[in-house]
């Protein structure tokens, strides 16, 4: 890496953390350039160089995590020997590495436009892998929606505060609600087909 590589690096790093900073105190619509730079002790100048505005920032870094997701799930669904469990456990670790942007990204001020990215995206991979193999009888969305909803809500409460729980007791609390739902989905479908 060159001399000017590593300083473009390191000032879009300061840039992302005065950013993810003020995003813990207000929300994205309240933040000024002007704000940003001063807290990340760079000019406007050079944030101009880099960014056209703060919404540009903001789509950079939620690139960043959208692809990090994106690899674990790609590897968790392309690999079946991997379990739920260690699936979970990539994805919080994921989280863990990144709580500010986790933070940001899934907190009070979060974006939910990039929320409901990432719930799609889990969406269509879920239907084309879990939901191909129940079947055709098989309600997936209505069963993704719900279990998303439900593990969405968890992990924003884990986030908020503090990441107290370990990713161990995250991992395998997550798989056994999932899979408690499954079983009572598969319960439930089979009653109904008696009926």
């Amino acid at each position: 890496m060159s001399r000017k590589d590593y300083r473009v690096m390191l000032t879009q790093k300061m840039f992302k953390t005065a950013f993810l900073q003020l995003l813990t105190v207000k929300p994205i619509q309240e933040i000024t350039v002007r704000e940003l730079c001063a807290e990340a002790g760079v000019n406007r100048g050079t944030f101009y160089s880099h960014y056209q505005d703060i919404y540009e920032l903001l789509e950079q870094i939620e690139q960043e995590m959208y692809m990090q997701l994106q690899e674990i799930f790609a590897n968790y669904y392309t690999n079946s020997v991997h379990s739920s469990e260690s699936f979970y456990h990539a994805l919080l670790e994921v989280f863990k590495q990144n709580y500010e942007m986790c933070i940001m990204l899934l907190g009070k001020n979060s974006d939910r436009n990039f929320v409901q990215k990432l719930l799609d995206y889990g969406k269509v991979i879920f239907l084309n892998t879990v939901g191909k193999q129940m079947g055709n009888n098989f309600e997936g969305e209505r069963f993704y929606d719900f279990v998303s909803g439900g593990c969405l809500s968890v992990l924003q409460r884990w986030i908020t505060s503090g990441m107290k729980t370990s990713i161990d007791n995250m991992a395998h609390f997550l798989q056994c609600v999932i899979e408690s739902a499954a079983q009572s989905y598969t319960s439930l479908s089979k009653e109904n087909a008696k009926k």
